[in-house]
């Protein structure tokens, strides 16, 4: 078995990644995906009209108004400041 393939970057030494381990990883990043979608469906297939976000006292907090792709604009999702 011969030795993976080394590369440099800079000061780091990066081996390539095996046929095997990008599968896996595929497959990790597609559940993750999948898993995230589903997490908020009211925004689920929903086109983003704007994106705001603002910090109070170490909270984050985002504001996602969408809009259905008929052009009817939906209620903000989440909390609003």
């Amino acid at each position: 078995m011969e030795k993976p393939k080394t590369v440099r970057v800079g000061n780091i030494t990066v081996t390539q990644i095996s046929p095997k381990e990008r599968e896996i990883l595929a497959q990790k990043i597609k559940e993750r995906h999948a898993r995230l979608r589903n997490r908020y469906r009211e925004i689920h297939k929903k086109v983003v009209d704007w994106v705001s976000h603002s910090v109070e006292e170490g909270n984050v907090y985002v504001c996602i108004s969408s809009s259905s792709r008929s052009g009817k604009r939906s209620l903000p999702v989440g909390h609003c400041h």
